[in-house]
């Protein structure tokens, strides 16, 4: 086995080892050296590592800092550990660490307009990542018996084996996906038998016995969205110069809603940490039971919800309390005439009196 896949045997994500791959192949190549004998040619790794950010100078800074994350790693995985000042110093030569891809977090009415484009399938998996927050990889990962239809709302586990950070966590979905994932069920058999069917890849055959509740990868699940964003007529693009060609609005998009609609009714705590947030789990958990957590999603669900969805009451609010005020000022304008028409009816009586007291 060569030294890169004795490093890639590190990773199990199958992204972040075809991301490595493609990075450590454009460094070497940029070197123009073999990796099996970099390591015993007295390299200086300090220069050849400066030259090489220097060729990325244009890139994003995320791009930018995830090609020095991997070739550090892969140094050190072959011993050669260089000071952590000279990556500190590479990384400040790139300002922001931030992605600059532009994007959209969609509203409600845009993902009933996108996802009415697709069948039971494509509903049921991304009716179950906007209204889970959850990542399109671990969606990927999970298996039949991790949903609990059981329980309400449904509930779904997510093994720490399926998680980018290596911890277990609980996610809850709308009853709208509930719906259309029991839907999808029925029709999983017949969908990977076809799969295998025209599955003649060596190495990459599908079974008919795969136990996951969506039986494609993240690229097929992709293909899907971009399928029914071009129907929808969703195309406009991310206009940045260094990017690839992305949709504005796209699968992480998803994501992105649900953290900025959930907090409102879940509080921030509870909304990182059923996304998956490392920071947050362990202190949401140790606070708050299932029970609670689901009563609590529960009461923001609608927030989530694309075909029941609420009404869109955007300024309704505002105008109801307009409204309220000019009430209150008619009312006091009502109550000065009354009182002025009483103050006049109570002279003329008493005008009325004082005349017939002079009879």
């Amino acid at each position: 086995m060569n030294k890169i896949d004795e490093f890639l045997n590190n990773f199990e994500s199958k992204y972040t080892v075809y991301t490595y791959r493609n990075i450590l192949k454009q460094y070497f190549d940029y070197l123009q050296t073999d990796p099996e004998e970099y390591f015993n040619n007295g390299n200086d790794y300090e220069k050849d590592v400066q030259q090489y950010a220097q060729r990325l100078k244009n890139r994003p800074p995320k791009t930018f800092g995830v090609h020095l994350t991997g070739i550090k790693m892969f140094l050190m995985e072959n011993k050669v550990e260089l000071p952590q000042l000279f990556w500190r110093k590479l990384i400040r030569r790139k300002k922001g660490t931030r992605s600059v891809i532009e994007d959209d977090v969609p509203t409600l009415q845009q993902l009933k307009a996108i996802l009415t484009h697709g069948g039971a399938k494509e509903r049921a998996f991304y009716l179950t990542l906007a209204s889970s927050g959850m990542r399109i990889g671990e969606a990927c990962k999970i298996k039949v018996n991790d949903v609990d239809f059981k329980a309400v709302p449904t509930r779904i586990s997510i093994r720490a084996e399926y998680t980018k950070t290596g911890n277990k966590r609980y996610v809850f979905i709308s009853n709208e996906a509930t719906e259309v994932l029991r839907e999808w069920l029925k029709q999983r058999s017949e969908y990977l038998e076809r799969a295998v069917r025209k599955s003649n890849i060596p190495g990459q055959s599908k079974s008919t016995n795969d136990p996951r509740v969506f039986p494609f990868s993240p690229p097929i699940a992709r293909s899907m969205w971009n399928r029914m964003i071009e129907d929808a007529g969703y195309t406009e693009t991310d206009k940045t110069p260094t990017s690839k060609k992305r949709y504005r609005i796209h699968p992480h998009s998803l994501r992105k809603m649900f953290r900025s609609k959930m907090p409102k009714e879940l509080g921030i705590d509870i909304t990182e940490a059923l996304m998956g947030h490392e920071g947050y789990l362990t202190d949401v958990y140790r606070r708050y039971t299932l029970e609670e957590l689901a009563e609590t999603y529960m009461k923001g669900m609608h927030l989530v919800s694309i075909f029941e969805a609420q009404p869109d009451l955007t300024g309704v609010h505002d105008a109801m309390n307009q409204l309220t005020t000019e009430n209150k000022g008619l009312q006091k304008q009502l109550n000065d005439l009354r009182m002025e028409l009483l103050e006049v009816k109570l002279k003329q009586v008493q005008e009325l009196q004082r005349k017939e007291n002079h009879l």
